[in-house]
């Protein structure tokens, strides 16, 4: 994905390659993990990836004392991979799908911050 380059603002994102434990559940070392890389880039958004049979998302704000203020977010994305398909084919155009449904979720959700903070400012 492309974002344009702001300096005021730093996003991590953490992609993992294992599933979410049961009832999508966080790993605690993962979301530490991430919550660390947000301190020491000094970011206020945090993303953590991870594969799944359907999308999952769920976004926290996070306690107004942490790092990034009142305005740090935390965001859960399970992303869709194909587990069933028959031929490749099929499984690239579902991967694309998904990856293009992520891709407008993760464009949302900067718009919505962006106007945010313009409204803040």
């Amino acid at each position: 994905m492309k974002f344009r380059d702001n300096r005021k603002r730093r996003l991590v994102v953490e992609a993992k390659y294992k599933k979410l434990q049961d009832d999508n559940k966080l790993n605690r070392e993962d979301l530490y993990q991430v919550i660390s890389y947000m301190y020491r880039l000094k970011a206020e958004y945090g993303v953590i990836l991870y594969p799944a049979n359907s999308e999952y998302i769920k976004t926290y704000e996070m306690n107004e004392e942490s790092y990034g203020g009142k305005n740090a977010l935390f965001i859960k994305y399970s992303m869709n991979i194909p587990m069933e398909t028959p031929v490749y084919k099929e499984y690239t155009v579902r991967f694309l799908e998904s990856e293009e449904r992520m891709k407008n979720f993760f464009e949302r959700e900067l718009q919505l911050i962006t106007e945010k903070m313009k409204m803040i400012t």
